[in-house]
């Protein structure tokens, strides 16, 4: 039997081994079952020799104690997760625990955290949204620790190593960075493009895009979630097989520019492991990236790609990993359901409808089929588990996935917001500090940095100046840069319409804006001076921006802002949201 083969036939029968096992079967069952599945090779390999090979189901026979193997694997690991569980359920204690994974915001922070001597065992901790945590924090926790319930939910957290709940204990904060830094680079690089997102649009289609491109949820809507149920398209912000598809192919094409296939390979390699990373390591965005992972490789090294040694690999390495998700993670399930559907079932569908081999325009008829085709693999699984299934979501998913390469790459241009703002005023020109700059005038209102310069330099030519010359002339301000304090979302439009009326009192002869235009708060205009304060549309915080043409100006409105601020109880000064907060200091 060849290799391939071989392995191919070990990774399954290893996986069915598991599969028995977390169905909780007796062992003498199993092992009574491989023994009829090897008497049933034999006798087929010696009685039908002359119409198959005998050889192959020799080995068949052989390979099927893995059967054996994969089931005690599954019944050692968990009695070793289980064994080194040390936890006190149901009584109020004191515990240390260390923040392990990029924690859930929303409503609420959910916390995986790992105890710490003399306990042991992982922790889902629910928390108000402040003070915030990050990963790498060891808190110090009062608080009660419950059994999850009921069994089947127990069930679910037991496949990431949770053995217990603990919601709102009392908090404190012991250490910061105590993870591993390149988590941690990667948690914050993750949360910087999602800020990005949030400055560019709003709310909703910035949390689309942050699920789109970075399988990131917490900041949907409760409204907007039921809509992507009803429709069926929730699965567009599960990061998937063709997301980590468009990573390889784009990454892979980059490197490719200035390095040799090899180190190319390589450096695509740590690109899909750190992406992978940075979003949590999901089911299906591990799937793939093992998958991907072994496409590039058959072609780095010359070799024909095999889907199906692909795939059940794929499964092997992640079960051996990790056995329980086989059974207690649908998002495994539906991942590898959806992918067969997608290579088996979809020709069949493109020939039974006549669709063809041309892919259409955005790929509709390839989506089409491979729509279909994963949602009838997955639907029986999807009713069983939710109860319910939209029937017609190949629709909206058909129109979708052919603009999702194009989502993804723009996703990361964060210019979007500003362009819709100058379509609306139609100003000549307009810019932000970011350094988006856009032309209207003699242009058609588009940002490009080149084309920037190209009218710098023609101003400069028609005036005759030169750069500097053109810069002393232009009107000199001492500017604060962009200072954030946090304040919840409940609360921030009460206090910027309270800010606003103090504002009004305080400055009777200035130009106040406190509508639209201001970005959703107020903005005071003096002869010498100006200053906005407005709430984030995305995010827990106010920003403060002011400028002035003297010193002595620009100290007045600092320390004025700084007392404007403390006097409202409302403004939390002291978690990570805030940002350049010295610049109101003495």
């Amino acid at each position: 039997m060849p290799i391939y083969d071989i392995a191919f036939y070990v990774a399954l029968f290893f996986i069915l081994g598991v599969v028995a096992a977390s169905l909780k079967l007796n062992f003498l069952i199993v092992l009574t079952a491989v023994f009829l599945i090897a008497v049933i090779f034999l006798f087929v390999s010696y009685f039908f020799s002359y119409k198959i090979n005998p050889r192959k189901f020799y080995w068949l026979a052989g390979l099927s104690l893995f059967i054996i193997l994969g089931a005690f694997y599954y019944f050692c690991w968990d009695n070793y997760q289980t064994k080194k569980v040390n936890i006190v359920f149901d009584k109020e204690i004191n515990f240390q625990g260390l923040v392990i994974k990029n924690p859930e915001r929303g409503n609420e922070q959910k916390l995986i955290v790992k105890l710490q001597p003399p306990y042991s065992g992982n922790l889902l901790i629910k928390l108000q949204p402040y003070p915030s945590f990050n990963y790498g924090d060891m808190i110090n926790f009062k608080g009660i620790i419950k059994k999850p319930m009921p069994q089947s939910y127990a069930d679910y957290l037991k496949k990431d190593q949770i053995w217990g709940i603990s919601n709102f204990p009392k908090t404190e904060l012991i250490a910061q960075n105590q993870g591993s830094f390149i988590k941690r680079g990667l948690f914050k690089l993750k949360e910087k493009i999602i800020v990005n997102f949030q400055k560019t649009l709003p709310a909703e289609k910035a949390a689309f895009l942050a699920g789109i491109t970075l399988g990131e949820r917490s900041e949907f809507s409760k409204e907007f979630k039921e809509a992507m149920s009803n429709s069926g398209t929730t699965h567009l912000i599960a990061l998937s097989g063709y997301n980590i598809t468009i990573l390889v192919k784009a990454v892979m094409g980059l490197f490719l520019y200035f390095l040799s296939r090899r180190r190319a390979f390589f450096m695509t390699i740590l690109a899909i492991l750190g992406f992978v990373l940075m979003t949590g390591a999901e089911a299906s965005v591990v799937r793939a990236a093992i998958m991907g992972t072994i496409l590039i490789l058959a072609e780095q090294v010359g070799r024909v790609y095999s889907f199906r040694n692909a795939i059940t690999i794929a499964a092997f390495l992640m079960v051996l990993f990790n056995p329980r998700i086989l059974r207690f993670d649908i998002g495994f399930q539906l991942s590898f359901l959806a992918l067969l559907g997608i290579v088996y079932l979809a020709p069949v569908i493109r020939k039974f409808f006549h669709l063809g081999e041309e892919p259409g325009f955005l790929y509709w008829r390839e989506n089409l089929s491979a729509t279909l085709a994963a949602q009838l693999m997955t639907a029986p699984l999807l009713i069983s588990s939710f109860g319910k299934f939209s029937f017609f979501s190949f629709i909206p998913n058909v129109l979708i996935l052919g603009l999702t390469p194009l989502i993804m790459a723009l996703g990361f241009i964060g210019h979007s917001f500003l362009k819709r703002k100058n379509q609306e005023v139609k100003a000549a020109f307009i810019g932000e500090l970011s350094g988006h700059f856009f032309f209207s005038a003699d242009f058609y209102n588009h940002d490009d940095g080149i084309y920037s310069t190209l009218r710098l330099l023609q101003y400069l030519s028609l005036t005759n100046q030169s750069l500097s010359q053109a810069i002393s002339l232009l009107p000199q301000y001492i500017s604060s840069p962009e200072i954030k304090v946090g304040c919840p979302d409940e609360l921030k439009v009460g206090v910027i319409e309270k800010i606003g009326q103090k504002l009004k009192a305080d400055f009777p002869q200035a130009r106040i804006i406190d509508d639209e235009r201001a970005g959703d708060g107020v903005r005071v205009d003096e002869n010498d001076s100006m200053l906005v304060i407005r709430y984030s549309q995305n995010g827990p915080y106010l920003t403060i921006k002011f400028e002035a043409k003297t010193q002595e100006k620009y100290s007045e409105l600092k320390n004025y802002i700084k007392n404007l601020l403390k006097s409202y109880p409302e403004i939390i000064w002291q978690n990570e949201l805030g940002v350049n907060l010295e610049s109101l200091k003495n």
